[in-house]
């Protein structure tokens, strides 16, 4: 062994632009070639790689159509809230109807009430100049569903109005006369 200088080649840094490469094989005493392959990349011409395009056309129209989307429910939640509060204001305007229709039905029926009263239409009926009639006068009607018999009237008194020995069937044609 000589202490000569060292025979072998000394590796040359890493350029900036090749960092990540792998380093460099060492040369052999006879490159390996393929056959065909070296023909074919000596007659190819060189070409530039260009950088891929972004993707900005193609998003284009992504993002138009998901903006009319956006657009069209916006609208559409805030016609929809529009029409439940114009609801919410109708419900409240015919609640506040039926209630005051109750309330004029409750005094209406009050009023039926106050003008039905028997004491009333009694008084109604003395200023009017009605009376009573005596009791003898005062003709009590049994009718009852008959088969076609003909019917008889009997005074308050009799046993008609007992109930005892009541004919068939009844009418009023005898007691009101044969008017028609």
């Amino acid at each position: 062994m000589s202490s000569s200088p060292a025979t072998v080649p000394a590796r040359p840094a890493p350029s900036p632009a090749r960092r990540g490469a792998k380093p460099a094989r060492k040369a052999s005493a006879r490159p390996k070639r393929r056959p065909q392959q070296g023909r074919a990349a000596a007659k190819r011409p060189v070409r530039l790689v260009r950088p891929a395009r972004k993707r900005r056309r193609r998003s284009a129209p992504f993002l138009v159509l998901s903006g009319l989307l956006i657009g069209a429910l916006v609208v559409g939640i805030v016609t929809l809230q529009a029409m439940v509060s114009q609801t919410s204001f109708r419900m409240q305007d015919l609640q506040a109807r039926a209630k005051a229709l109750q309330q004029q039905y409750g005094e209406q029926t009050l009023a039926v009430a106050r003008l039905s009263a028997p004491g009333r239409i009694a008084a109604a009926a003395h200023r009017a100049g009605l009376m009573l009639p005596d009791a003898s006068q005062v003709y009590t009607l049994h009718v009852r569903a008959s088969s076609g018999g003909r019917a008889h009237e009997q005074p308050a008194t009799s046993a008609a109005a007992t109930g005892a020995g009541a004919p068939a069937g009844s009418s009023s044609k005898a007691v009101l006369g044969a008017q028609p």
